[in-house]
């Protein structure tokens, strides 16, 4: 699961070269399968995590 913040286009970029370069190197031993993106606006982060909203997530995905 990939969480990021509204309007944050560097770290979507930084991201996707990070994704692509796992990708393109399978002798990292590394293997990424579907990746879930979720944004968020002004929300406080901590806030988030610790809301329902996170945990209703993580129960499917991943612990937050």
């Amino acid at each position: 699961m990939y969480l990021n913040e509204e309007k944050n286009e560097l770290g979507d970029q930084a991201f996707q070269v990070v994704l692509d370069y796992v990708k393109k190197n399978k002798d990292l031993g590394i293997e990424i399968g579907e990746v879930i993106t979720a944004v968020g606006n002004t929300t406080d982060a901590q806030a988030f995590l610790q809301s329902g909203e996170c945990n209703s997530i993580s129960t499917k995905y991943v612990a937050c």
